[in-house]
This record gives C-alpha cells, structure tokens and sequence, in this order.
C-alpha cells in the first residue's frame, strides 16, 4: 500500500498547495500525464477562460459573462465585425454593457495570444464530444500531440514548470542523500568549517536564490517560490534532501513552508559577529560559521 500511496502523493506535487486559478492548468497537466486526454483538453480550455474571467472581474461562475470570452475569442479568430456580433443581452441596455465587455476582452493581450491555443482547443474538444463522427476526423495520436503542445505553450506564456508525464512515473529518487544550497553564497566560497557540516548532510548542491524586485507582488513570491520548491522536490525522495536557505525574507518563508509540506528538511546556517581594530582604527567585521540550525 504504501508505494501506491507514494506514488499517488508524488503526482500531485505539481499543484500548488493553496487555492490557486494556475492549479487549473496543473490539473490539465496532470490529467494528460495520466491519459485522461479529454479531461485535460477540456479542463485547459475552461480555465484559459476562468483565467480572463478574473483578470477582467467578470464572475466565473456565471455562463453568460463566460460566454463573452469565448465570443470575445471567436469575434478575434473570425476577425467578425461588430455589427456582425452576435450578442445575447435580453434588451438594448444589457447588449451595450455586453458589447462594451467584449471590447475591452478585444484589447487583452491574453485573448490575443492565447487565441490559436484556444482554436486549437475547440476543434480538439468537438473530435472528442462527437466521438470523431464528422467529415475529417483527427487522428488519435495528432489529438495527443495537439493537447501537449498546447499545454506546453500555455506554460511557457505563464511561466509556469511543466512536469512531464515521464518524471511523474520514474520515481527519480537518489540513492544517496542531498544537501541543496539555495543560497547567493556558494558552496565553493565557504569556509572549512561550514563545508564540513554541509557533507554530513549529503551531497552539495548549490541553486543561486533569486533575486526579488522590492516592488515583486506576492502573486509573483508565490509563483516564484513554487517554481523553486518544485525544482528541489523532483530531485528526490523527501527523507533524502535537505535545503540550505537563506535569501530575501519573504520568499524563504514560503519555500520553506511549502518545502516542510513535503517533509523536506530546512536549514539556515547562524555565525559569530567577530569584530577586529585594525592598526589604522577602523574596524573589520567577520562572520564565523557556527552550525545549521533547522527551521
């Protein structure tokens, strides 16, 4: 039982674990890495739109406004003109606010880059909601292809890490134990001492941590630290790693959160202030590695 419930918990690395709309695309991600094909096409394609829904304040949950995205998609693809539109307000006040909308989904870039992604994802629907039954139906593997090169596209437009179907079943773990250095400091600038004491942790590897703009969003901490958590979460079995981190406050607080979910043990390292009077007066400040102290 308990590789299977390891095997589980493994696939799921790849969402978020907070509520999300991004977990939306890992959702479609995780769905085509277990060959649930039409449920990733279809779960792609509706969370492109719940995505616009929240950007533009529309209400995702309601069909009408969800409509206008996908009419505002059509109208970019068709290249319809407006008095071509066909709009769907019950009197001439709800048609204005529902051909304003439509404008303003016009002018998002969202809409206009994620438009042959979009396409793509209405014809691949209908093959799969009509059981290939129409006049020039798509061959089952171009169907797979088409999902994944759209999921790898929509992806990349949100930076987002992809985990390919491969990693989730292969069970990448090492047999020997890793001490990850997330860090500006590199492992190859420290003292004996501290170099020491990271080897009996495992073996050292050193990730720059990423440098964070004062004005960074929390969205974009978020994002950032997921991004990083994930890349140390691939590398092995939870019991086997262990994360040096030490870097901008916040973004290390929800690595570190999201790092502990996983049972992967935290570090920071403490030192001793040494403070010397040099000949000329001046002071020189040193910083003495002391040990790691576990978050």
């Amino acid at each position: 039982m308990a590789p299977v419930l390891d095997k589980i918990n493994h696939s799921l690395e790849i969402f978020l674990p907070y509520e999300h709309i991004f977990n939306g695309f890992y959702a479609a991600q995780w769905s085509f890495n277990n060959q649930l094909y039409q449920q990733a096409i279809t779960t792609l394609q509706e969370n492109i739109v719940s995505y616009i829904c929240l950007q533009k304040k529309l209400d995702v949950s309601n069909i009408s406004q969800r409509e206008m995205v996908n009419k505002a998609f059509n109208i970019y693809l068709n290249n319809t003109k407006e008095e071509q539109w066909k709009l769907s307000g019950k009197d001439e006040e709800q048609r204005i606010r529902e051909k304003q909308t439509i404008k303003e989904l016009l002018d998002y870039p969202v809409v206009k880059d994620l438009s042959s992604t979009f396409l793509v994802t209405t014809n691949t629907r209908n093959d799969y909601n009509h059981a290939g039954e129409n006049p020039n139906p798509t061959k089952a593997q171009k169907l797979i292809d088409q999902i994944d090169e759209r999921l790898i596209k929509v992806f990349e437009y949100f930076n987002l890490p992809q985990v390919p179907s491969e990693t989730l079943h292969s069970h990448p773990h090492p047999q020997s134990a890793l001490f990850i250095n997330l860090s500006n400091h590199p492992s190859s600038t420290w003292q004996p001492a501290q170099l020491e004491a990271a080897r009996q942790y495992g073996e050292i590897i050193d990730i720059d941590f990423p440098a964070v703009d004062a004005l960074c969003s929390q969205e974009k901490i978020n994002l950032l630290a997921n991004q990083y958590a994930q890349n140390i979460i691939n590398r092995g079995a939870p019991t086997c790693i262990t994360v040096h981190v030490m870097g901008e406050m916040t973004l290390t607080f929800r690595l570190v959160e999201l790092l502990k979910a996983q049972g992967i043990c935290c570090v920071a390292s403490t030192t001793e202030r040494i403070v010397n009077t040099l000949p000329d007066g001046k002071k020189e400040t040193l910083f003495s590695f002391v040990q790691f102290r576990e978050y």
